[in-house]
């Protein structure tokens, strides 16, 4: 195993970075290495920013000056850094909305950090990543890190039309402060970015490129450019170009695996080379334990039927077993640890769909 404490992957969406971050969770875990991956998606993000507000101490002592009775809730979910608080909206959206209240949520929104100038969100970045580094550098486990680093930051900056030299600045101050983690990165690219958007776009549906271009059809990089997945493929065009080039300039361990033969299990090979570990395979599953679970204070089902997870939105999830009573759920870094077979709890870390939230308990029904 390399000495490393922080594993980073990178690349243009469909690339395959949460195919190949579950794959590497599973093997470190299974060559007994404690591992944990932080999913893009994750709730909180320890370094990226989804529906997060962050407020100054002043802002704050302000904003609980107007409105008094947030300040529990503030209180019990803030987390403290060292001149920010951090909020998760969507925790106040899903679970204390009724006691916030519609005007002070719609105010809080008002810090959310999507909507910063370059000049705040560099301020406050630098402070989340630099809190993560601390508290990495202080655990055993490694951590894996997709899409953070780069595709965050370029999605930032890239929409701003800031100029490639600030990103650029930007990524080193990151560098200097995760490099006592020594940190290993894995880039993942087509050598034709064309040929990267046509398979994403095959994989994900035209849809998908249209729903983040109206997500961000408002951002300066739009102006007087197309419209539309037009106008979203020619985004990913300077994505793609943006990344390879800080890939270039990343003064660290790293790798890159060109995708464009499709030879999966050969790359998954030269990842476990490149990370120093074994290929070790799944041990066999005694029982799914499958029938019909809920969970009463969120009221959401899930089913496992035939060693599948099948969530409230009919989406079908392969399970993989992790021990006799753990099963992963594949491409997500939550775990199901069943009590009995009556009775499992989720585990891991939370990522945006709800039934995810981290310690929920389902009871067969």
């Amino acid at each position: 195993m390399i000495d490393t404490k922080l594993i980073i992957l990178e690349g243009l969406q469909g690339t395959g970075k949460t195919t190949n971050s579950f794959f590497l969770l599973s093997q470190l875990e299974r060559n007994g290495i404690a591992a944990k991956w932080i999913h893009e998606n994750a709730r909180p993000h320890p370094t990226s920013y989804f529906n997060e507000a962050c407020l100054s101490y002043e802002e704050l002592e302000l904003f609980i000056k107007n409105y008094p009775h947030t300040k529990g809730i503030i209180e019990k979910i803030g987390m403290k850094r060292r001149t920010t608080i951090e909020l998760d909206l969507m925790e106040i959206k899903w679970h204390y909305l009724q006691d916030f209240g519609d005007k002070a949520f719609e105010e809080i929104s008002r810090f959310d950090v999507w909507n910063f100038s370059l000049d705040k969100y560099e301020k406050v970045a630098l402070e989340k990543w630099e809190i993560f580094a601390e508290e990495a550098s202080k655990k055993s486990e490694i951590i894996l890190l997709d899409s953070s680093l780069f595709q965050f930051q370029v999605f930032t900056f890239l929409l701003k039309n800031a100029p490639y030299e600030r990103i650029q600045d930007f990524i080193q101050e990151l560098f200097n402060i995760i490099i006592p983690l020594k940190p290993s990165l894995i880039y993942l690219y087509r050598e034709k970015t064309e040929e990267a958007i046509e398979y994403l776009e095959k994989q994900r549906g035209v849809e998908f490129l249209e729903y983040i271009y109206e997500r961000d059809k408002n951002e300066p990089f739009y102006t007087n450019r197309p419209t539309g997945a037009d106008g979203m493929r020619e985004f990913l065009k300077h994505y793609g170009c943006w990344v390879y080039n800080l890939y270039v300039d990343s003064q660290c361990r790293k790798m890159k695996l060109e995708l464009s033969k499709e030879q999966w299990s050969l790359y998954e090979e030269e990842l476990l080379l490149f990370i120093g570990l074994k290929n070790i395979k799944a041990i066999k599953a005694k029982c799914f334990c499958g029938g019909t679970y809920k969970n009463d204070e969120m009221d959401t089902v899930i089913k496992i039927e035939e060693g599948f997870l099948i969530d409230g939105w009919g989406n079908r999830r392969k399970l993989i077993p992790k021990s006799g009573s753990e099963l992963y759920v594949y491409n997500l870094p939550i775990t199901i640890k069943f009590i009995d077979e009556d009775n499992f709890k989720i585990e891991g870390q939370q990522i945006n769909e709800r039934w995810t939230t981290a310690g929920a308990a389902y009871k067969r029904i």
